[in-house]
């Protein structure tokens, strides 16, 4: 892959890539939205016991001006700030942005963190470049149209198999594709689940197709974990799939949704749980 010219995207482009590298290297990470009052962090790592690693993105991919510098030191103490407010312990804090430091940057880098008991991190263009040749999906998805491809091989696979994947509009499907005869869905469905996994940066997909649902893969504790398991059945087989997350961000990143019908007896135990929950949502 050659070189990605990160000065040439817009801040929120650079962002949601670095954002998502990180995710997938630290699967346990989460990312903060833009919103009033949060501290400027746009990726940490819960370490347990109120302990936090830090990862502050910045878009500067050119030499640095006094006005970057400002910037920098001032989402530096709002950084300490935020976590004195929330009780959270910094245990490591990383400046991460597609550009190198000069001598002159590390002198003033020093000067910026010296005084701080956590360690202080320049993560920089070799950080990004390593990452773009680790991480190919996310820079294909967010930067170079793959999101859109992504859709349209989800879209085939919801034709194929009549399950919906993360995304997928089932109007937009049934119009794309025609069902395919039972006999080629196994092959298509191998075809497919092998581009999903190579393209698709936020999850994994698991397909079996057979008599009866497959059971769910075992996954332990970390990531990949699974998030939903779906069957179909097309003719006399029965297609599955599990979905798994490659990291915790990938459900907010982009969410599993579901649509269905609940039938529960009337003036049953079922029924009054159930009441009982619609009423929760509609006052929280």
């Amino acid at each position: 892959m050659s070189r990605i010219p990160w000065s040439r995207y817009e801040g929120n482009d650079v962002e949601a890539v670095a954002a998502m590298c990180i995710c997938r290297e630290r699967p346990t990470a989460r990312r903060i939205r833009p919103s009033q009052g949060d501290g400027g962090i746009d990726v940490y790592v819960p370490l347990g016991d109120n302990r936090v690693e830090v990862y502050q993105v910045k878009k500067f991919a050119e030499n640095l001006t006094s006005n970057h510098l400002g910037q920098i030191s001032k989402s530096y103490n709002r950084i300490k700030d935020y976590a004195t407010e929330r009780g959270w312990t910094i245990q490591a804090w990383h400046l991460t942005m597609p550009l190198d430091p000069t001598p002159e940057n590390d002198e003033w880098f020093a000067g910026l963190t010296g005084d701080d008991p956590f360690e202080a991190t320049w993560q920089g263009l070799s950080v990004f470049d390593n990452w773009a040749a680790d991480y190919g999906q996310v820079i294909d998805y967010y930067l170079e149209g793959g999101k859109s491809r992504l859709g349209q091989d989800m879209s085939r696979f919801a034709a194929t198999a009549s399950i919906l994947l993360p995304g997928v509009n089932a109007d937009d499907a049934e119009r794309a594709f025609t069902t395919l005869e039972p006999a080629t869905v196994r092959d298509r469905l191998a075809l497919l689940r092998a581009t999903l996994n190579d393209a698709d940066p936020h999850y994994l997909y698991d397909i079996a197709v057979g008599s009866s649902p497959a059971a769910p893969p075992i996954t332990g504790d970390g990531y990949p974990a699974l998030v939903a398991s779906v069957s179909s059945n097309v003719d006399d087989q029965v297609v599955t799939v599990h979905i798994l997350a490659r990291c915790a961000e990938s459900l907010l990143e982009r969410p599993i949704s579901h649509e269905g019908t609940i039938v529960v007896a009337r003036g049953s135990d079922e029924e009054r749980e159930w009441q009982r929950f619609l009423v929760s949502r509609v006052v929280s």
